[in-house]
């Protein structure tokens, strides 16, 4: 019971993502409320606390990769709002899952539209510290690697051990 909250908040964050390649602010601001119901029912007014912590962790994690513009603002206020709804490491797991399946989104993405010379070159450029580089590749909708990571750290948690 309490996995479903936190999959609500990102199942809508990337049904928004998916279909219209942003997140929403009235996405977020639902998916907020929903995690401060979810864990005041849990774990009451004193799991609010954890919530502000989980939430700032989230954030403070998100906020770098914004900075860069590797992750768009949606992504960080969602991630923002599970984190307050789950724990900081359910937070760190789900990062950490979240970057290795972007990462095979990212690579499928740039194979299935053939962009490997382009991506050579962009990462030459960066290797080179010629600056950024000039050529956009794509981008994915980030919500969508953010809940294979809920999803693996889910399957990790339950079988764990069988794996």
């Amino acid at each position: 019971m309490v996995y479903v909250v936190p999959s609500v908040i990102l199942g809508l964050a990337t049904i928004d993502d998916v279909m219209k390649r942003k997140v929403h602010n009235w996405v977020f601001l639902f998916c907020l409320g929903l995690g401060v119901v979810h864990t005041v029912y849990f774990w009451g007014i004193s799991g609010l606390l954890n919530a502000l912590y989980s939430g700032g962790l989230a954030l403070a994690i998100t906020l770098p990769l914004f900075l860069i513009k590797a992750l768009g603002g949606g992504d960080v206020k969602i991630f923002t709002a599970f984190g307050v709804a789950t724990s900081m490491g359910t937070v760190i797991n789900v990062f950490l899952y979240s970057l290795l399946w972007g990462t095979i989104l990212g690579l499928g993405m740039l194979i299935m539209n053939k962009g490997i010379k382009s991506f050579a070159q962009n990462l030459s450029t960066i290797v080179m510290l010629k600056g950024a580089p000039q050529e956009q590749l794509h981008k994915i909708p980030y919500t969508f690697a953010l809940l294979c990571g809920w999803v693996s750290h889910l399957i990790v948690s339950h079988y764990g051990s069988a794996i």
